[in-house]
Parts: C-alpha cells; structure tokens; sequence
C-alpha cells in the first residue's frame, strides 16, 4: 500500500509540474513614461542567440533629428495599442514605419545613432505621431528616382503641396563619408543640385530629404526670410567636410532662377552629419536620385 501511495504522488507531481509549464504569463505593461518615441525606418533580423533583432527608430520633434539603433532581445516586452489596451505582439509585427515608444534597459552607447536595448517596445496608434513622419520612407536603386511620396491617408495629387513636410530617406548607414563637392546646373525644366563624396562605393551614404514652409519650420538658428518661402533640408549621415573650401564656399546663389533662391548650410548641430538647404520662392515639387561612380545624392527642382 506504500508503494502504490508513492506512485500515486509522483503522477500527481508530475501533472502539476505540466501543468504549471502550459500556463505561460503573460507579459506586464511597463507603464512608466517612454524613453523617447519615433517611427521605425530599418529593421535588421538577429545574428546571435538571445537576440531577436534590432530596430532603427527616428524623432524629429521639435525640427532636430535624433536616432536609437534599438536591439530587440527574446525579453523584450512588444505590445501594440489597441483602443484603450494593448496586446502582446512578436517581434515580425513590427513594421517600417510604425510609430512606436521604447523603454530601454542597461547602458546607452552615445553614438549617432545612439545604441540602446528595449526592455519595452509600443507600437502606437496610428494617427499619434505626424502621418508625415510616420509613413514608410522609399529608398531607390543606384539611378532611380525617389519622389517624395503624400502620407497613405492623403490623396495622390500633382499639387505641390503634397512635397511639403514629406520626410524621404535612402541610402545606407555604417562608412564614414567626406564632402568632395557641391555644384548645380540649370536646366530648361528644372535646376539640379548634386552632393558628391569622396569615396568610390556602390552606395550612397544614409540621407534625409523634407521640404518644408520656411517660416512655419525655421532653422535651428531661427527664420530667415532671403531663403524665400519653402526650403529643402538635406541631412547625410557620417559626412565630413573638415577644412572643405567646398563647404566654406556655401551659400551658392544661382542668377536669375525662377525657383531657387540659394544653395546652403542646413545646421545640424551633430559632428557626425552635415545638412544642406535648398532656398525655394515658392514650394516645388522634386526629385532625388542616388548615382554612383563617383558617389552623389542628385536633388531635382521641378519647374
């Protein structure tokens, strides 16, 4: 009768013990104010064990750009809100171009872009953050064309005013990068302002373009009206122009151009990258085209 009491207790303990390991927690919502908050622009999968993978996220609050290579680790906490709850997503829910927030966790590598761990990651809801700044950004084949694209929401149209708050990116992130020049040329139907780099590569440098109303979005430094009514901001991540008469020789102002009022600084405030505007009478459409041999980011004004 023992033995039998003991076999009885061991099946007993065992089912408990399956039992217990069918019934998995569900994570807790940390719900403690956001580290920073922004929108995915690249998703990299994981290389090594533990590591889902890593995520590059962007801000643009307040006119600066700022960025957080994110890592994604098997205990990241992921939900997406819903309403007014959230529920737990995996890792290949997250989208280029979801507006998320992010809690970090242990040390932040003060890099550009910085670099942190996710203890949480929300997805948010749509329509939270600027649709503008929300929407995927294209990126282009050497040669192609990237034309700035409305937000989803917004109808397809050939009115300038589309172009106007509409970030593109392209390009990739990871070389340092030196300013070899900056020149336009006038055409009959547009004016072209080439970036060129240094160094012989297959790619462009990691890059940002919006057009913007001068006076609505001024300069980090404040407004100024002689730029006219619209700008085009250029930011290239990792370019350098250290003792460039290339870069002392900014602002060009081309003669008589019935659309550009001047080629210059954009002032980024970051060592690691340098901005360039373009001056715009009135807003215009445009287009970007990333060429190689030798390395340049074209910027096409259309007139």
């Amino acid at each position: 009768m023992k033995r039998i009491r003991l076999v009885g207790s061991l099946t007993l303990l065992v089912g408990l013990a399956i039992l217990a390991g069918g019934c998995t927690r569900a994570p807790r919502l940390i719900t403690s104010e956001p580290d920073f908050a922004g929108f995915i622009t690249e998703i990299e999968p994981g290389a090594n064990e533990g590591i889902l993978g890593g995520i590059l996220v962007e801000s643009h609050a307040d006119k600066v750009v700022d960025k957080y290579f994110v890592t994604i680790r098997g205990n990241t906490r992921i939900f997406e809100k819903q309403g007014e709850g959230h529920r737990p997503v995996s890792f290949h829910s997250l989208q280029v171009g979801d507006p998320v927030q992010l809690w970090f966790t242990g040390p932040i590598l003060e890099s550009f872009p910085a670099q942190a761990t996710a203890q949480q990651v929300v997805i948010v809801e749509s329509g939270v953050l600027p649709q503008a700044t929300a929407s995927p950004f294209p990126s282009s084949p050497t040669g192609t064309p990237v034309a700035p694209s409305p937000s989803p929401s917004t109808p397809v149209a050939t009115t300038t005013q589309t172009y106007l708050g509409v970030a593109v990116q392209g390009g990739k992130l990871g070389e340092v990068w030196n300013l070899a020049d900056v020149r336009y040329g006038v055409h009959p139907d547009r004016l072209r302002v080439v970036v060129e780099m240094v160094e012989p590569r297959d790619h462009v440098p990691l890059y940002q373009v919006a057009e913007v109303d001068n006076a609505a979005s001024p300069f980090p430094t404040g407004h100024d009206a002689s730029w006219g009514a619209a700008r085009i901001d250029l930011v290239v991540s990792d370019l350098y122009a250290y003792d460039s008469p290339v870069f002392e020789g900014l602002p060009i102002l081309p003669p008589d151009n019935p659309r550009v009022t001047r080629i210059g600084h954009y002032p980024t405030f970051d060592d690691s990258s340098l901005g360039f505007s373009i001056g715009l009478m009135q807003a215009s459409r445009y287009e970007i085209v990333e060429l190689t041999d030798p390395v340049r980011i074209v910027i096409d004004v259309l007139w």
